[in-house]
């Protein structure tokens, strides 16, 4: 994936891992820090650099640290305290979050469905495969939290928890067609 051109991101989000999964199971099988270089294509679906510039360094810098004598006598002093650890900084409420990411998802999907009925979709459709590492992880992302939201006890009317199971079994019958398809040419 990373030949291809797909950020660790990217390759993360298909394979279901953290980002930093990637990097670390890279360095430790090749000894290189990124398994990609030059210019990627990111989640987003932009073209960005591999790697971002090295941060600056903070004002503690080392060079005032020396070795402790391990022979040295402790010292009788009153310990000082531990600093109070700072406040965790407040988070987004989790609703007004999910609201914004389904809001963001279902304009992506939009966005996907015009590039299907795009007339030029279908003379460039073998140039696509390889987006869909992307797409099934995007998929599994959203199965997981359509599973968290524990649907059967959400509080719903009885039409929208039809229109909700007629339109996850439409689907899961278009995604079992695909499989399908695909199981069919292997034979």
């Amino acid at each position: 994936m990373a030949q291809a051109g797909m950020s660790t991101r990217a390759i993360g989000a298909a394979v279901g891992v953290d980002h930093k999964t990637v990097v670390n199971d890279h360095t430790a099988s090749t000894g290189e820090n990124s398994p990609v270089a030059g210019t990627v294509l990111s989640l987003d679906g932009r073209k960005r650099p591999s790697t971002r510039p090295a941060p600056e360094p903070g004002p503690f810098d080392g060079s005032d640290w020396t070795e402790p004598d391990d022979d040295a006598e402790p010292e009788t002093a009153t310990p000082t305290p531990a600093p109070a650890e700072p406040a965790k900084a407040k988070r987004r409420p989790l609703p007004e979050a999910i609201a914004d990411a389904g809001r963001d998802l279902a304009r992506a999907a939009e966005r996907l469905g015009r590039l299907a009925d795009d007339d030029r979709f279908t003379r460039n459709r073998d140039q696509t495969h390889h987006q869909m590492p992307e797409l099934l992880g995007a998929l599994d992302h959203t199965a997981r939290l359509i599973q968290a939201m524990n649907l059967p006890a959400a509080g719903a009317s009885e039409e929208t928890r039809r229109w909700w199971a007629t339109s996850l079994h439409t689907l899961s019958d278009t995604l079992r067609g695909v499989a399908h398809s695909l199981n069919q040419e292997q034979k």
